[in-house]
């Protein structure tokens, strides 16, 4: 007979272990979070089976499941070990990666980041992957998944390894897998990416003298706007005398002059510098 009422087990909201006798236990974590376990030793080893929590497994439940626990122990089985290769041979990479993105997504705030994170997974990883036993996924399935996009998507693809990555972490910490895949192995299996530049329009010579002078007119920080100074004495002098080599004294603003970050730069005390 159980020490625990099922009023008594739904009171008990404090952090702590709460035996119900004969290893059964209500564990309240720090965040309040309730979750039954059944402690039993094995193999000369202490372990926890998890049976659920709380509020979707009930007090009965939880006994049935510990009595299942302890029949397997009299029959010399580790019911930590039955359960981890029930899980494998069950769970599938699909089931694994929706079950992380369920868990993450509570914590993302951008929308974007949220949908695109399974929406990439759902788009090239589950038609390979996506029904092969999580336990079973090794590197040559990884690099299946990225090969035809790696250079052809390369941020894509990047991504998609990253959150690969995750979902095979997920399940060593879920002890579904003894261990996950080594992913530096699958960038040196992989070709050499070219880097992606996004290269800003320039803007045409003729407007160069306007835009600088906005940019020097903007309400920026003194930093910025030194940048800002300087960079027009350095376009200044390679456009229309340093080609020509010949000495040129640039008088240059109050507040360039003014500003701290303007020592060490070789200005003379009267705010000029020379090319």
């Amino acid at each position: 007979m159980g020490k625990l009422t099922a009023k008594e087990a739904a009171g008990l909201t404090a952090p702590g272990r709460y035996t119900d006798g004969d290893g059964l236990t209500l564990y309240v974590d720090l965040q309040g979070r309730r979750y039954w376990q059944f402690r039993y030793t094995f193999g000369g080893k202490r372990k926890d089976l998890s049976l659920g929590p709380a509020h979707r497994v009930s007090l009965r439940q939880a006994r049935e499941a510990a009595a299942d626990a302890r029949e397997q122990i009299r029959r010399s089985v580790d019911p930590v070990e039955a359960k981890r290769k029930k899980w494998s041979n069950s769970t599938t990479f699909a089931e694994a990666a929706l079950k992380v993105y369920n868990d993450r997504k509570k914590g993302w705030s951008n929308g974007k980041h949220k949908e695109q994170w399974i929406s990439t997974l759902q788009t090239y990883a589950f038609p390979v992957i996506g029904d092969l036993p999580i336990a079973n996924i090794k590197r040559e399935h990884v690099l299946t998944v990225l090969s035809p996009i790696w250079l052809t998507k390369g941020e894509t693809a990047r991504r998609i390894m990253q959150r690969i990555e995750a979902v095979i972490d997920w399940a060593v910490g879920k002890e579904i897998r003894e261990d996950g895949v080594n992913f530096k192995l699958v960038r040196k299996a992989l070709p050499r990416q070219r880097r992606e530049v996004e290269r800003m329009a320039a803007v045409p010579f003729q407007n160069a003298p306007a835009v600088m002078q906005a940019l020097a007119m903007s309400p920026s920080t003194p930093a910025v706007r030194l940048a800002i100074e300087l960079l027009r004495v350095i376009f200044g002098c390679h456009a229309r005398l340093c080609a020509r080599r010949s000495a040129h004294r640039r008088v240059l603003s109050p507040i360039t002059v003014r500003c701290s970050r303007c020592r060490g730069l070789g200005l003379s005390r009267n705010g000029s510098t020379r090319c």
